[in-house]
């Protein structure tokens, strides 16, 4: 009984370590399970009276039911074949263990499970006379477990050596369930013989139990093997010490070329050309890794391979090899693309006229041009740092403003979107132009990319530019001064005169008139501008005068007419003499008519007079 309780509490400890650790946790149900029996015997064994012993007998039931059934399920799950575990096999599966433990807990109403119960002097267990569903779940028990036995044996056989360590502890695990489901049935009644089934059983879980920790049975599984790597782009071979194929994945049968099945156990350089050339080259460079190319379906393609070696004997002689190939063109097309970006790159970055400097959103300088280190005269040992807040230490010392500078620098990392340009003023008198901008990747912002350009001689251009702007300035509101006094005076002149002063466009219109020729006609200025000779003198008169208007428009020349009679506002006919002259633009094109009007009535009439 003692002995017992103590597997009972050791498997209890392996199970919850099991479990805590998460090698397989369906191996810690199985070690509960075993606990569940174990103590269920000890207590029966415990027990003085029939009520008793019959009550423990039952509860060792609830682990007896689980092994059977939990071995098949944990071996399919380590064998890669969960999806026989469905919905309806699980629930098939269930029915004959739970109708057994609901069959066991009945039992005085039917006998199914145990046709007769009595105690036995001298002996710690109870005589059974075992009842038909007995013997029919131990036919499930036995029928659950071959199943497992038998696929675990496949397994031996078939998978590589690196399974079949784990394949034989499997098989033994699953052996000692076994023997426990059929030594009850046969009736021993020898005492180690009782305990053997429950000893057998208990072993066989810790095994596995400690597994984990020795073969790796949780970790690397025949799973790995046809799901993982049979689903892997990389070819994947596996040979022994002649060369031998004793496993390889589809997409290395697809890289030889071979659709074969009977590929297995065949040396390599039989089934594949290249493998002699390969061959040829020291192992030692494979097992870091080498690039090889070679022709493939007709082009010539790169492969990352590697071989590692599985097992060497104790003189250092190779056994397994695993070869492993990747295909790296597009790689490898890629990284050359990659190299020409980055060497354009560098070039464009030596051959810009502007100091360029780079920064992670760390802060940690990522790259710069020479432009930007003769700028600033930066010593390669801050350089060498890496450190933008080095490399803004030493420029700060250099600025006029060097608060200034440190306040604008850190609010551009403090707002990694602003894009910012502004002027520097160096301490010796140079003028830099900076501008700031982020530098994004994929729409994410990974640093900020700074710009500097020496603006010295452009703001002392810019600076003569307005010096001189300034002046002209000067220049021009003097003569604009001079040439509103010379108007004022050309008006007071034109104005205060006697003769009739006037200008027409090329329409023929009055755009100016003087004083003199409004009180002739006794209208307002704006009564005239913008009228024609039609609405001032009689059409016989006006007829005249438009045709020597248009001769000064097309010829170009001025018109003398002397001696003309006009009317004034009050009737009285005034003689007159008449000068019509062109003003020309600067290429000769006349735009307006200057007309002068003297009135000679006074003087005609005096010498008809002195006549």
């Amino acid at each position: 009984m003692y002995s017992l309780i103590g597997v009972s509490a050791i498997s209890t400890i392996a199970a919850l370590y099991v479990w805590l650790r998460r090698f397989h946790r369906s191996t810690a149900l199985l070690l509960l399970a075993g606990v569940v029996w174990a103590l269920g015997m000890a207590l029966e064994i415990w027990s003085t009276d029939l009520a008793a012993k019959l009550f423990w007998y039952k509860v060792q039931y609830i682990g007896i039911i689980v092994v059977p059934t939990g071995w098949l399920f944990y071996t399919l799950q380590y064998l890669g074949r969960e999806k026989w575990l469905t919905r309806r096999m699980l629930s098939l599966s269930c029915v004959v263990p739970i109708a057994t433990l609901l069959l066991v807990f009945t039992n005085e109403i039917h006998g199914l499970v145990l046709s007769r119960v009595e105690l036995i002097t001298n002996s710690p267990f109870l005589g059974l006379k075992l009842g038909l569903w007995f013997w029919i779940f131990v036919a499930y028990s036995c029928q659950q477990l071959l199943l497992a036995a038998a696929l675990a044996l496949q397994t031996l056989i078939r998978e590589p050596r690196l399974f079949r360590r784990q394949a034989v502890v499997l098989l033994f695990t699953i052996t000692c369930p076994l023997l426990a489901s059929t030594a009850i049935p046969l009736g021993f009644d020898l005492l180690p013989s009782v305990f053997a089934p429950l000893v057998y059983l208990t072993v066989g879980i810790i095994l596995v139990m400690l597994d984990p920790m020795r073969l790796r049975i949780g970790d690397i599984l025949p799973v790995a093997h046809d799901v993982v790597v049979r689903g892997m782009t990389d070819a994947v071979i596996v040979l022994d010490d002649q060369n031998r194929i004793l496993s390889l994945n589809p997409a290395a049968k697809d890289l030889i070329g071979c659709s074969s099945p009977d590929i297995t156990g065949r040396p390599l350089e039989q089934v594949w050309d290249a493998w002699p050339n390969l061959a040829s080259i020291p192992s030692d460079e494979f097992e870091a890794g080498k690039e090889m190319t070679l022709n493939t379906r007709g082009e010539r393609r790169t492969y990352d391979t590697k071989i590692s070696h599985l097992e060497k004997d104790g003189q250092g002689h190779v056994g397994t090899r695993v070869i492993v190939m990747r295909d790296s063109t597009e790689r490898r097309q890629a990284r050359g693309k990659l190299e020409d970006s980055l060497s354009l790159l560098s070039a464009t970055l030596e051959s810009a006229a502007d100091g360029i400097f780079t920064v992670d959103k760390k802060r940690k300088v990522t790259n710069y041009n020479r432009i930007f280190v003769e700028m600033f005269g930066i010593p390669q040992v801050v350089l060498d740092s890496h450190l933008d807040y080095n490399v803004v230490a030493f420029v700060q010392r250099q600025m006029k403003d060097p608060k200034g500078f440190i306040r604008t620098t850190e609010e551009l990392f403090e707002h990694p979107e602003l894009d910012r340009s502004d002027i520097l003023e160096l301490e010796d008198g140079r003028i830099f132009e900076r501008y700031s901008r982020p530098h994004s990747v994929g729409g994410e912002i990974v640093g900020r990319v700074v710009s500097f350009r020496d603006i010295t001689e452009r703001v002392r251009m810019e600076k003569a530019l307005q010096d001189q702007a300034e002046h002209l300035q000067e220049l021009v509101e003097e003569k604009t001064k001079e040439l509103v006094r010379s108007q004022q005076l050309l008006e007071t002149t034109l104005e205060s005169a006697p003769d009739f002063v006037y200008m027409k466009d090329k329409d023929m219109r009055y755009i100016y008139v003087n004083n003199s020729y409004c009180k002739f006609f006794g209208k307002t200025r704006e009564q005239i501008l913008g009228k024609t000779v039609y609405e001032l003198y009689p059409k016989e008169q006006a007829d005249i005068f438009t045709q020597e208007d248009r001769d000064v428009f097309e010829k170009g020349s001025s018109v003398f007419s002397p001696d003309l009679a006009i009317t004034d506002v009050e009737g009285h006919v005034h003689t007159v003499n008449a000068i019509k002259t062109p003003v020309k633009d600067t290429e000769g094109n006349v735009t307006h008519l200057i007309g002068i009007t003297r009135d000679t009535t006074d003087r005609k009439l005096m010498k008809v007079m002195n006549d």
